[in-house]
C-alpha cells in the first residue's frame, strides 16, 4: 500500500508527459497528487481501496487511447479493469462507467471515426464488468445474498466532500462556514489545496479570454468525469427512489461517494495541464502559494493517518499474542466470542464490543480455528441467520451447532455479557488477563434440552395479546391505543412476529408514543427491527423493552415502514407484557412461551396442561419451524 504512493507519483508524471507538461513543476504536482489523493485515506480503514495508482493508470491508458486509437491501449484498459475488480469490485464498475461515459462523449463530439474504434471503446468499458460478474456467478456458492444492502441512500457525496479542505491552513478558514460533521469519511475525496489554487488561476485566465483547453485529452475527460461526479452525488436517483429500489445490482455499490474519485483525479491532472505559465513572476507566485498551503496539508494528513494506524497493534505480528493464554484450555474445534457479535449483513447484525472483536479475531488467526462470528458485508442471509441463532432461546434448533465436530472455546468479557450469555460459561472457566474469561463447552450445551419455564402466570395486569392472520404493514400500523389497554407506569416488553416478503428488506421500526396531560405527545422509544436473532422460516420475532412514564395519560405503539416505496409485511401476532414476567399459552399438544412460536411434543400429546405437568415434559418438546 505504501509503495503505491511513489507509483502513483510516477504515473501522474507520465500523464503530464503525455500532454507535454513534463517540467519540474509537473514533478511537484505529481508528488502532491500522490500524497493527497483520495485513496490515501483508505490506508486507515479500507486497505483494498488504498491502491491509489490504479485509477491514474486508467487515466494514462485512456489518454493514450483517445490520442492514438491503438487497440493495445483498449486491451490494457480491459485487463486493468479485470485486475482491479479482483482487488475490489468498486474499481471495476468505476472504471467501466467512466470509460463508457467518455465513449458517449466522444460520440457526441464525433471523435469515433470507424468500427474498430467503436469495438475498442466497448472492449475497454464493458469487458471488465462482464468478466467480474461472470467470475462471481461461477465461484460464489452462497445463496440468499441481500439484493438491497444498507447504505446506498446514506453514503452519497456532495460538494463539501469534494471541495472542503480536510487538513492544512485552508481547513482553519473553512471551518468557520462549513459544518464538517455533515461530511462522512466514506465520501471524502478532497482535491487538495494545490488544485484549488490552480482552479482560481484558470478561472482568472479564462476571464481574460485565453483559450486554455483546445484538444487536450485531459480536458476532454472533464465532462464524463463530471457526469460520474453527479452519480456520486446520488443523481438522478434522489429524484426517483421508487425506480431505484428495483436496481439491485446498482444498490450493491452502496457508497456512491467513492465514484467521485475519477473526477478528482481528472480535475487535478487537467487543471495543471491547461494553466498558462505566462511569466516567471506569475510562476513563482503561484508556486509559493501552493507550497505554503500544501506542505502543512501533507504533513498534517499523514501525521493523522500515522497516528490512526499506530493506535492499533499489529495483531498479525509474530511477537503479538492474545490476552488469553490458550494453553490453559483443552483442544477445541471453534471459537465463540461473548458478548456475541455478528455483522453478516447490514440488514441483520449485532455490533461488536471492540476488545472482544480484536481478541477473538486474533485468537482465531493464531489457532487456525473457525470463529463463530464475523464482520462482513452482503454475506448470505441464511448464513447470517444460522450464526445469530446460536444465542436464540433453547426451544429453537441451532443448525450451525450440528456442523461443529468438537468442543467450543468461549472467549468472554463476562462483565459485559447478559444473563443468557453468562449461562453458557457454566461449563468451566479459566481466568485470563485483560479481564477476559475462557470456557470450553460441548456443542450440545448450545441446544439445551430443558426449556426453563416458570409457573404459568394467570391474570397478569398489563398483558395484551392479539393474533393477526393477514395484516400488511403500509406506512404506519397502529397496534393499540389507550382505549384498548390501560398500562400503569412501569417497564414492559413488546414483541411481535412478522413475515417480510423480501428477506433482506427490514426498513421497519417500532414507535412508542406517550401522550401527556398537557396535550403534548412524544416518541419515547424508536428502534429499527433489524437487531434480532430469533428466526422461524421466513418469519422473525422482534422484542424490545419500553417504559410507561407516570405523566402519561395515553400510549400508542406503532409499527412504521419507510414512506418511500413501502412493501407488504405480514404481522403474525404481537404481545405486550410486564418486563420479566413469564406468559405461557397452551393448546392441545402445544405450548407457547412469551410469544415464542408453538412447541410440539414428538412423543405424545398432552391433553391437559397444568404448569407442573408442562415442566415435567419439557425435555421432550421440540420446536417446529413454521413457514
Amino acid at each position: 500500500m505504501l509503495f503505491s504512493i511513489p507509483v502513483t507519483g510516477f504515473i501522474s508524471f507520465r500523464i503530464f508527459h503525455e500532454v507535454n507538461r513534463s517540467t519540474w513543476l509537473a514533478v511537484g504536482m505529481a508528488s502532491f497528487i500522490a500524497l493527497l489523493g483520495p485513496q490515501v485515506d483508505r490506508m486507515g480503514g479500507h486497505y483494498s481501496l488504498s491502491y491509489g495508482f490504479l485509477l491514474p493508470l486508467m487515466i494514462l491508458l485512456l489518454v493514450r487511447w483517445i490520442r492514438d486509437q491503438e487497440w493495445r491501449n483498449a486491451t490494457w484498459l480491459a485487463l486493468l479493469g479485470v485486475v482491479s475488480g479482483l482487488i475490489h469490485p468498486y474499481l471495476t464498475l468505476m472504471m467501466g462507467m467512466f470509460i463508457m461515459l467518455a465513449y458517449a462523449w466522444a460520440l457526441i463530439q464525433r471523435q469515433v471515426q470507424n468500427w474498430k474504434a467503436h469495438i475498442g471503446w466497448l472492449i475497454a468499458g464493458i469487458t471488465p464488468i462482464v468478466v467480474i460478474q461472470l467470475f462471481v456467478s461461477l465461484f460464489d456458492d452462497r445463496s440468499g445474498r441481500p439484493t438491497d444492502p444498507w447504505g446506498f441512500w446514506v453514503f452519497m457525496g456532495d460538494l463539501k466532500s469534494v471541495f472542503a479542505p480536510q487538513f492544512g491552513p485552508l481547513k482553519t478558514i473553512a471551518k468557520s462556514f462549513i459544518n464538517y460533521e455533515q461530511i462522512q469519511w466514506e465520501t471524502v475525496a478532497f482535491v487538495g489545496s494545490p488544485v484549488l489554487v490552480l482552479i482560481v488561476v484558470v478561472i482568472i485566465q479564462i476571464i481574460r479570454r485565453r483559450s486554455l483547453f483546445g484538444t487536450n485529452p485531459l480536458a476532454f475527460l472533464i465532462v464524463p468525469s463530471s457526469i460520474l461526479l453527479l452519480f456520486s452525488f446520488g443523481l438522478p436517483f434522489r429524484w426517483m427512489p421508487d425506480f431505484t429500489d428495483n436496481l439491485g445490482f446498482l444498490k450493491n455499490f452502496r457508497v456512491l461517494g467513492r465514484f467521485s474519485w475519477p473526477f478528482v483525479l481528472v480535475l487535478s491532472y487537467a487543471i495543471f495541464s491547461v494553466v498558462k505559465w505566462t511569466s516567471r513572476p506569475m510562476t513563482m507566485l503561484v508556486s509559493s502559494v501552493i507550497l505554503i498551503l500544501a506542505i502543512p496539508e501533507v504533513v498534517q494528513k499523514h501525521a493523522h493517518l500515522a497516528n490512526k494506524i499506530s493506535a492499533h497493534p499489529n495483531v498479525f505480528a509474530p511477537s503479538y499474542d492474545a490476552s488469553c493464554d490458550r494453553s490453559l484450555v483443552e483442544d477445541f474445534a471453534a471459537i465463540m466470542p461473548l458478548p456475541y457479535y455478528h455483522v453478516g449483513s447490514e440488514r441483520w447484525s449485532l455490533e461488536p464490543d471492540q476488545n472482544i472483536l480484536k481478541e477473538s479475531m486474533m485468537l482465531a488467526y493464531k489457532t487456525g480455528k473457525p470463529l463463530l462470528s464475523s464482520i462482513m458485508s452482503r454475506s448470505s442471509m441464511y448464513d447470517t441467520k444460522r450464526h445469530l441463532e446460536l444465542i436464540a432461546p433453547a426451544m429453537y434448533h441451532k443448525e450451525l451447532v450440528d456442523s461443529i465436530s468438537g468442543n467450543v472455546l468461549i472467549l468472554a468479557d463476562e462483565a459485559r455479557c447478559n444473563e443468557d450469555e453468562r449461562a453458557l460459561l457454566s461449563a468451566g472457566r479459566f481466568n485470563c488477563s485483560n479481564e477476559l474469561t475462557l470456557a470450553v463447552v460441548q456443542p450440545e450445551h448450545f441446544q439445551a434440552k430443558i426449556i426453563p419455564l416458570h409457573q404459568q402466570d394467570h391474570g397478569l395486569e398489563g398483558v395484551f395479546r392479539e393474533h393477526i392472520d393477514s395484516t400488511f404493514l403500509q406506512g404506519y400500523l397502529e397496534l393499540f391505543e389507550a382505549d384498548k389497554l390501560k398500562l400503569k407506569p412501569g417497564q414492559y416488553e413488546f414483541s411481535c412476529w412478522y413475515d417480510n416478503q423480501r428477506l433482506d428488506r427490514t426498513d421497519i421500526g417500532w414507535i412508542v408514543e406517550q401522550q401527556y396531560a398537557n396535550g403534548k405527545s412524544e416518541w419515547t422509544h424508536y428502534e429499527a427491527i433489524d437487531r434480532t436473532y430469533v428466526f422461524s422460516g421466513d418469519s422473525i420475532r422482534f422484542s424490545r423493552p419500553f417504559k410507561v412514564l407516570p405523566q402519561s395519560e395515553h400510549i400508542r405503539i406503532l409499527l412504521k415502514q419507510r414512506e418511500r416505496d413501502p412493501i407488504p409485511v405480514q404481522i403474525i401476532n404481537y404481545q405486550i407484557q410486564p418486563l420479566g414476567s413469564t406468559i405461557t399459552e397452551f393448546k392441545a399438544g402445544r405450548a407457547r412461551l412469551n410469544n415464542h412460536r408453538w412447541m410440539e411434543t414428538d412423543e405424545y400429546v398432552v391433553e391437559e396442561f397444568g404448569s407442573q405437568s408442562l415442566i415435567n415434559t419439557l425435555d421432550s418438546l421440540t420446536f417446529t419451524p413454521q413457514p
